[in-house]
């Protein structure tokens, strides 16, 4: 089981969903820390880096040897174009 640490970012937009889409990301979080859930590899430009889908969400992973970094989360029509803009420089 690896542990599984939630960006800034993450845990302030979490924090501001409301009740049931909040459940349901910190349910997916605690079952990454099994590896399990909807993941996929990112393709160039974003290649090195996971997604995780939660309903109409995504999280922006990066997995290594003894732990996950939950890097960015926002709405799917949003995420990839907000991550690359602002975390890939």
């Amino acid at each position: 089981m690896k542990s599984v640490e939630l960006s800034d970012q993450g845990v302030e937009y979490v924090r501001g969903l409301p009740p049931v889409p909040n459940k349901r990301i910190r349910a997916a979080l605690k079952s990454l820390a099994k590896i399990e859930g909807d993941l996929m590899d990112l393709e160039h430009p974003l290649d090195g880096y996971c997604r995780l889908r939660v309903y109409q969400f995504r999280i922006i992973l990066k997995i290594h040897q003894k732990k996950i970094d939950c890097i960015f989360i926002e709405r799917k029509s949003l995420v990839y174009e907000v991550f690359e803009a602002n975390y890939l420089r």
